[in-house]
């Protein structure tokens, strides 16, 4: 009797543990699954409205940025930092060697620390992405891997879209920003073009979101909202598309978030993609609280800008901070570091997956 007792007791016990788990998923992307645009809202796989908040890498071939685009640090981003979403900024320079537009062959002195010699610089910035969106895909973290570019580079871009697509579409991680910050296009140029990219990625991958910017690195959402993408290239219906905007507290005021509502109104979905905590060496934090209420107000998703060691008072990480995680609050990360990770520790839950809740309930 004792015997059979003890048996039930663990039985009860090991089963629990299964439900629990089920109940409570590990990760993000476990929780919300596929991800989808329905109106002005991101929403995920059971119809709730989702606002993924988590951090943007810097360009990936300056101040030691590639270095810290792996798995090691992914994992401490996820697990102690809390984030949901990390941003992969591939560069996109015609004058650096690093960038993913050079057929130049780097060695070891090339890229700060450099990344072995023999890569160029094309086939540097494709291994930077592969090992970013990987390490995203193994810690359960959704992903934007960003053609981080201020100008339209259309066949190159429709080379890096149709490869990354064709390898991770099976992903639900994956959200693609096909364009960083246009600055001198006009918004007709960009629509052209974005069309052109979604015409790529859709043969590869239906599903996943795709970001487009907007001119005057990512502020025109007004000329946006009056006359957003309907096609692709080849005259199909769009879908599953969110406009970027880009802000920086102190610089972008309430003009910005006007024009992001007007959007939101005309039904287009927006996304972050990336922000900053201050201007011209200056943190604003009572202009940084005023955006965080209204992308809480609107359900808009953010990621900041960012994880690097740059001397810019947005960037994160000191120095002295390790390319494998494991950061000393106080010794490796500035204020801007220490308040996200506070933010996101704070705010960053995960909600039972979908199956099982009750999509249809009565």
């Amino acid at each position: 009797m004792k015997i059979w007792c003890k048996f039930t007791v663990f039985t009860a016990a090991f089963l629990w543990g299964l439900l629990s788990s089920h109940l409570h998923s590990q990760t993000i992307v476990e929780a919300h699954g596929q991800l989808q645009v329905q109106g002005s809202k991101m929403k995920d796989e059971c119809g709730r409205t989702v606002e993924l908040r988590g951090m943007s890498f810097f360009w990936h071939f300056w101040d030691n940025s590639s270095s810290y685009i792996n798995e090691e640090v992914v994992n401490w981003l996820g697990d102690d930092w809390k984030v949901q979403i990390l941003r992969i900024p591939i560069g996109v320079f015609r004058e650096n060697k690093c960038s993913v537009l050079s057929t130049a062959v780097l060695d070891t002195s090339d890229c700060q620390y450099g990344v072995g010699t023999g890569l160029t610089g094309k086939e540097f910035g494709y291994e930077t992405a592969r090992q970013g969106i990987e390490a995203c895909i193994a810690q359960g973290v959704y992903v934007i891997i960003d053609w981080h570019s201020h100008n339209i580079w259309q066949e190159e871009a429709k080379e890096f879209f149709d490869t990354i697509s064709k390898q991770y579409s099976d992903y639900p991680n994956l959200l693609y920003e096909i364009i960083n910050e246009p600055d001198s296009e006009t918004w007709d140029e960009v629509k052209e073009y974005a069309a052109e990219i979604i015409t790529v990625i859709r043969e590869n991958d239906p599903d996943n979101i795709i970001l487009i910017g907007s001119p005057h690195w990512d502020q025109d959402l007004h000329i946006v909202a009056h006359d957003p993408l309907v096609h692709d290239s080849n005259n199909n219906p769009v879908s599953n598309i969110a406009y970027t905007a880009h802000f920086y507290a102190g610089e972008h005021k309430e003009w910005l978030r006007q024009r992001v509502k007007a959007a939101l109104d005309q039904g287009l979905c927006v996304y972050v993609s990336e922000c900053g905590t201050g201007w011209e060496e200056t943190y604003h934090w009572d202009e940084w609280e005023a955006w965080m209420k209204f992308v809480k107000e609107n359900n808009i998703g953010w990621c900041n800008w960012s994880l690097g060691i740059k001397n810019e008072i947005w960037s994160c990480l000191n120095p002295t901070a390790s390319t494998k995680g494991n950061w000393d609050i106080n010794k490796d990360l500035r204020e801007s570091g220490r308040i996200m990770r506070n933010l996101f520790r704070e705010t960053n839950e995960i909600p039972e997956p979908c199956d099982s809740v009750d999509q249809n309930p009565h």
